[in-house]
């Protein structure tokens, strides 16, 4: 085994995990198609799931049926932190814009009661971070508030609920934490959907779906058990809405491909004549940002992961998540020396370098070491190869026979691909916690105005597929790093099959190239680390070459 075959799992690995950002495969479902199913350790039925509208004592209809012809009278509310747009129907908070990152989650229908979303609402109070809705009619009344705060990223809801007949109503309804609709995203941010993640919390686990692209109805659950908050997330921001009051289950439930209900079931609770219950929760809508979720002291911070997933998370020994949240302490501490994100990644690159370097020169000196011996017996291998053509059985026994002469082991150049699949976590964690750093959103550095964003050295004239209108130069110089390392590692590699080396060849240009256009897109933030990375290594090979070279002639 010589030394490409390292070249190639590395970069094999890389363009995979590249691939599988650019274009996500479908995701296995957090539930299979099977009739029994168990999701931490909690049974159900699938196809004879616990209905969220029915008891023994079936509760009475609280509204009337769906009028197609309600007219919407919108409202919008606008703070420091929002702008909140409500609607009349359903008197919904209908979407929120986080006025600092101008940034929508497709996020829609914040506490929203099913029962009730069709029918009109009156706007019975409004101030700036103040909106109140009211409906009823002879037997129910129903009161929607929302306070916006100015001071940080929550929104409370109360939902108040009040019995106007002289007779006990039995209550069992169900809450629409929210709805995800992907229908509003852009072409851009649909390419990102493997960055898009639903969460729950529930009696101290997590469950999550990633790589979201769509929703179907056999995927739908209802898990009995009780709710501390449910989230969802794209690549920077998230929302969570926690309920204030007792829950037994949550579920989700599709609307269509693009569209689906996340949501709680309320505690059985009984109304006595002219009396009223009120369910609050906390809205948070904000960045991913570790230390402001901490702040809250309600177990937010936990919708934060850097699990990818499937093989790559195989690959990674299932520590994707805790050596990234490692790594992101580490590029916060050098942040606070050099408050600038730019030179931040920079100096994080050279960090990460040192800290794998030892691996990286086992790895080199020992694939060294195993090509000297290969061109000493390689003369003997090349007539071996040449006299027993025509007989493979032959040729190979001849071949074991000189290997055996000179004390070699094909296999031993496998010592010097492990030092480098030990790089394998940090390398997958890195790109979790790269690709996902709020903190570069906005960032500039040099020419680079947004590190969350790509580079953009310069506009052109003219559109080219995939590639646009913007010449980006970062994930180009990556490339050429790319190449020019294994162009120094090729010259130290004697093949001497020549449709081995026809393919060498092929590959030291065509990885370099496909690297390129895959990172063209990609966050300059993310790009920049990896340049600087792979140049402090093109260095090293090209400096630990030199010093071999040396050793070998005064030997000589």
């Amino acid at each position: 085994m010589e030394k490409r075959f390292v070249i190639a799992i590395i970069l094999s690995f890389l363009v995979l995990y590249v691939w599988s950002l650019t274009n996500p495969q479908k995701s296995k479902p957090l539930l299979q198609n099977k009739t029994s199913q168990i999701i931490e350790n909690k049974e159900f039925t699938e196809n004879k799931r616990p209905s969220l509208d029915s008891n023994t004592d079936r509760p009475a209809q609280l509204a009337p049926s769906n009028d197609s012809n309600i007219k919407e009278e919108p409202f919008v509310a606008e703070t420091s932190k929002f702008v909140a747009s409500f609607s009349s129907i359903g008197g919904n908070l209908k979407e929120i814009t986080l006025k600092e990152y101008n940034h929508t989650l497709p996020v829609r229908f914040f506490l929203n009661l099913p029962e009730f979303e069709h029918v009109p609402f009156v706007l019975n109070d409004s101030a700036r971070n103040f909106v109140s809705y009211v409906y009823q009619n002879n037997e129910i009344k129903v009161v929607k508030t929302y306070h916006l705060s100015n001071e940080d990223n929550l929104i409370n809801v109360a939902l108040e609920i009040t019995n106007k007949t002289e007779m006990s109503k039995l209550m069992d309804i169900k809450i629409d934490s929210f709805s995800v609709d992907f229908s509003s995203l852009d072409k851009k941010r649909q390419r990102l959907n493997m960055l898009m993640e639903y969460a729950i919390s529930h009696n101290g686990t997590i469950d999550r779906k990633k790589n979201i692209s769509k929703f179907k109805q056999e995927n739908d659950i209802a898990v009995n058990d009780t709710v501390n908050w449910i989230g969802f997330r794209d690549q920077y921001y998230c929302t969570i809405v926690q309920p204030e009051f007792e829950t037994n289950s949550y579920y989700i439930e599709s609307v269509n491909e693009k569209k689906a209900r996340l949501g709680m079931k309320v505690v059985e609770n009984r109304i006595e004549p002219n009396n009223r219950v009120t369910f609050e929760s906390t809205v948070y809508i904000g960045p991913q940002d570790v230390k402001l979720l901490n702040s809250y002291d309600r177990g937010f911070e936990k919708i934060i992961s850097f699990e990818i997933g499937g093989f790559f998370d195989i690959m990674a020994l299932g520590l994707t998540d805790k050596i990234a949240k490692i790594l992101l302490i580490l590029l916060n501490f050098i942040h606070k020396i050099v408050p600038n994100w730019g030179m931040t990644i920079i100096l994080f690159a050279g960090v990460i370098y040192g800290i794998t370097y030892p691996f990286t020169y086992k790895s080199m000196l020992s694939m060294k070491k195993s090509q000297s011996r290969m061109q000493v017996i390689q003369p003997e291998l090349k007539k071996i190869q040449d006299k027993y053509k025509s007989n493979p059985k032959k040729m190979q026994e001849e071949i074991m026979k000189i290997y055996k002469k000179h004390n070699f082991n094909p296999l031993s150049t496998l010592g010097g691909c492990l030092p480098m699949l030990f790089q394998m976590p940090i390398f997958v964690s890195l790109y979790q916690l790269l690709w996902r750093n709020y903190a570069f959103k906005g960032a500039n550095f040099l020419w680079i105005k947004d590190l969350s964003e790509p580079d953009r050295l310069f506009g052109l004239p003219f559109n080219l597929p995939y590639f646009g209108n913007e010449f980006n130069i970062l994930p180009i110089l990556y490339g050429l790093m790319m190449f020019f390392q294994q162009k120094m590692q090729s010259k130290n590699m004697t093949v001497s099959d020549p449709a081995q080396a026809e393919a060498q060849k092929m590959m030291a240009k065509i990885f370099p190239v496909m690297l390129g256009v895959l990172f063209y897109k990609f966050a300059s933030g993310l790009t920049l680390y990896f340049t600087v990375y792979f140049l402090l290594t093109t260095l090293s090979h090209w400096k630990m070459n030199k010093t071999l070279k040396m050793e070998e002639q005064k030997a000589a």
